[in-house]
């Protein structure tokens, strides 16, 4: 029964939470006058090892990773901090280490192995390669202007943005609408999606073939170029936070639409949420942000053209013991002298 249960738990997980993101093999041997706990794989292709040692550069040179038939060079290896189980003789509460490697983006099987004989072995699946990669083992000092950038417009959607797109009634605006993703998605649905956006050199490099067609570019001065309420929706997803007139922008939102709106926005109470766990959602450094909201200050911005506010927040974090999410998205059921 228990067997069941785990098993029945598990599953519950998978399906509200979607796949775990590591893979953890006990493996509890004696190695290089230490001792190694585990092998973890963890979904941003990081491969460590913990356990602990006195002598950490013996304890790493004794360890080979392969991924298949190929050696895979380690990456750090490092003391960590454990007070409660500090050793006589090993690094007092430093005697913790951990030894990393960085896993090749396609699938295979990954196997920990020393003096000759193999500890653990994982299969691992192919593994999307992070944003900021880069961070993990650069030689050179950062500069700020290479951590707070912006880059090219998104060519995907994130499915909770394409559920409450879908939901909306025909036809659509996507305002500020980038590379053209959800024009593109809605319209192989079958939806009668357009879309706007500013007439630069990026845009125009990025725009997608299948969206080019329907999507209006313009200088940004003034009114869009439609009439008030040519649209029965408008979405606008991650744009308010890089204006510098949030609330004139969400006044644009609402007489461009007759009936709904969607839109979204970073949700600044990731900040505290993550603090006791020392996170910062990546998507924070933006370098072109000018306005951050919190569910209150967003819906207060769009109550003034509102009848009704359903709120919903996407992009769930999993730190330890907390769940917090990226974005805030609002659905907005207009007021009739918005439309």
């Amino acid at each position: 029964m228990n067997v069941l249960r785990r098993l029945v738990r598990a599953a519950f997980h998978r399906l509200r939470y979607g796949p775990r993101p590591t893979q953890s093999v006990p493996i509890a041997r004696s190695l290089a006058d230490g001792f190694v706990d585990d092998l973890t794989v963890h979904g941003d292709r990081v491969a460590a090892v913990r356990g602990w040692a006195r002598d950490l550069d013996a304890f790493r040179d004794a360890l080979v990773l392969r991924f298949d038939d190929r050696e895979v060079p380690a990456l750090h290896a490092f003391r960590v901090y454990r007070s409660e189980l500090a050793l006589p003789g090993a690094g007092g509460p430093f005697g913790d280490v951990a030894v990393e490697w960085i896993l090749p983006p396609e699938a295979g099987r990954a196997t920990l192995e020393a003096q000759g004989r193999v500890l653990a072995t994982v299969r691992v699946p192919a593994l999307a390669e992070p944003a900021y990669a880069f961070l993990r083992d650069a030689c050179e000092v950062a500069h700020r202007d290479r951590i707070y950038g912006s880059g090219p417009p998104l060519h995907t959607v994130a499915p909770e943005i394409l559920d409450l797109a879908r939901a909306l009634p025909d036809p659509i605006l996507d305002f500020g609408c980038g590379g053209g993703a959800l024009v593109r998605a809605l319209r192989a649905e079958g939806r009668e999606v357009f879309g706007l956006e500013l007439d630069d050199a990026r845009i125009r490099q990025h725009l997608l073939p299948e969206a080019a067609p329907f999507v209006t570019l313009y200088v940004g001065d003034g009114p869009a170029p439609f009439d008030r309420g040519r649209f029965a929706s408008v979405t606008c997803c991650e744009v308010i936070e890089h204006l510098p007139e949030p609330h004139a922008a969400i006044g644009e939102l609402a007489r461009l639409a007759r009936e709904s709106l969607l839109v979204t926005v970073p949700d600044m109470s990731a900040i505290p949420r993550g603090f006791r766990h020392g996170v910062v959602p990546w998507h924070l450094l933006e370098a072109t942000h000018v306005n951050f909201f919190t569910q209150r200050s967003f819906s207060a911005a769009l109550e003034p053209h509102a009848a009704r506010i359903d709120m919903a927040r996407i992009g769930a974090v999993r730190v330890g013991d907390l769940q917090f999410y990226t974005s805030l998205a609002a659905r907005v059921q207009l007021k009739p002298s918005a439309a």
